[in-house]
């Protein structure tokens, strides 16, 4: 029987789409053992060898509105990440459900300052899908914030995969990596659990 050029489309579409649900159903998760964390590591990825797949996590005993708010505040940027030189919004959806955002990093001497542009989509208070834009210096990077309900508070899960704009040995930018995710998942638990210092409204005059 011979096979039309057409049947083999639809044949390579079907197992695309196959393998496609096959890799969402099995996304990272952490271990029983791994503890509250923060915890993270990296793994070689197949994109160069300055490239790397994070994952990483963190229980924080904190309600999950809370940990959402600080995530997506650019304020709050810094403190979370200390090289984040500033976090601007550059576009946003009326109704909340996406945004577009620039972020300059500074690792001092000899790195130079990244631009990085990325686009982010939000389901509220479960998940941040986000993606690099090519009108940054930081061309790959692709991951998701997922927020899971834990007894008493929430558990942050990060996932991104990305590659170094500079040109540094593998070891050293998967070093790194971990590193600054590490800070970051400690800092946003740290950040969730100091006192609200917000102002609170006055109330209305009786």
């Amino acid at each position: 029987m011979r096979v039309t050029g057409r049947a083999w489309r639809q044949v390579l579409a079907v197992a695309v789409a196959a393998w496609a649900a096959a890799t969402a159903a099995h996304a990272w998760t952490p271990q029983p053992g791994d503890g509250p964390g923060p915890y993270a590591e990296v793994e070689p990825d197949y994109q160069g060898h300055r490239s790397g797949v994070i994952h990483g996590f963190v229980d924080i005993p904190a309600p999950a509105a809370r940990v959402w708010r600080l995530m997506l505040d650019c304020t709050e940027a810094r403190r979370m990440v200390p090289f984040v030189r500033s976090c601007r919004v550059l576009e946003r959806d009326p109704g909340g459900a996406w945004d577009v955002r620039e972020h300059v990093v500074d690792y001092g001497f000899p790195f130079p300052r990244i631009r990085s542009v990325f686009r982010s989509e939000y389901q509220p208070l479960r998940l941040v899908r986000f993606h690099c834009l090519p009108n940054g210096e930081l061309k790959v990077c692709d991951g998701e914030w997922r927020l899971e309900p834990r007894p008493g508070g929430v558990r942050v899960i990060y996932e991104n995969r990305l590659t170094s704009p500079f040109p540094a040995p593998a070891a050293l930018v998967r070093g790194r990596m971990r590193h600054d995710v590490l800070g970051a998942l400690a800092a946003l638990k740290r950040l969730a659990l100091e006192p609200d210092i917000r102002p609170v409204p006055p109330s209305p005059a009786r």
